[in-house]
Formats: C-alpha cells, sequence, structure tokens
C-alpha cells in the first residue's frame, strides 16, 4: 500500500460542492482516508488577482495504485468535470496527485500556502 496526498481545487460558482464531490469521489478510491474540508483561498499568482477565490481541500489516505495509474484516474475525474487545461481562469476541479509513497511528485503544490493549510489541517 501507498500512502498519497492530494491537493484538490476549484474556482466555479459551484466550487464547495464540487469540491466536496471530489472529497466524496476519492474516498472510494482510497483507503484510511481523512480529508480537510473545503476552504476558501485566494489565486495564487501568477493567476490575475481579480480572477474568483478557489475552495481547496487536502486528502491523504492509501491505495495500490501506482503514481501513473492514480494520476490518471484524478485527470479523467477532472475531464469528465468539464475541466479544459488551457482555461486557468474557468476550474471546475482540479486534483493533483502531490506525494506517493512518501516522494514529493510536486515540489510546487507542497510548498503553496493554500496546500500547506490544508496539509496542517488534515486529521492526524
Amino acid at each position: 500500500m501507498y500512502q498519497v496526498i492530494i491537493s484538490i481545487g476549484s474556482n466555479t460558482p459551484d466550487k464547495l460542492e464540487r469540491t466536496r464531490r471530489a472529497i466524496e469521489w476519492l474516498g472510494t478510491l482510497l483507503t484510511r482516508f481523512a480529508a480537510t474540508p473545503p476552504y476558501l483561498t485566494a489565486p495564487e499568482p501568477p493567476a490575475d488577482p481579480s480572477w474568483p477565490p478557489y475552495a481547496n481541500a487536502v486528502v491523504r489516505g492509501f491505495t495500490t495504485l501506482s503514481a501513473a495509474d492514480l494520476t490518471s484516474l484524478l485527470k479523467a475525474y477532472e475531464t469528465a468535470e468539464g475541466r479544459i487545461r488551457t482555461d486557468r481562469r474557468n476550474v471546475p476541479i482540479d486534483l493533483d496527485l502531490v506525494s506517493h509513497n512518501a516522494a514529493i511528485l510536486s515540489p510546487r503544490h507542497f510548498a503553496a500556502p493554500y496546500f500547506r493549510r490544508g496539509l496542517s489541517l488534515l486529521p492526524q
């Protein structure tokens, strides 16, 4: 089993609901699952500060999936939810595998204030 940490974000008008649904979906994929409640953050640079705030959450759990297989599932979920990767202003859902089996796969996300806030809110 691999421990994973996933960052969730959305900035659409229904961002809180989309974030909650993503948390629920991840709960069906992972065991020993823990998640933060959704919390709001300002868009991170280089985003325009006039863009809408994000709803974020952080999830930790365990899986037998490889990092590549889990990432494929995360990106398929994003696509099914209407994510267009070239449109950074309108993000229905963003799921990023930040850590897999203690390896930090996305140092940029891991260091970001929105992620660090969520990481500090995760139940131990």
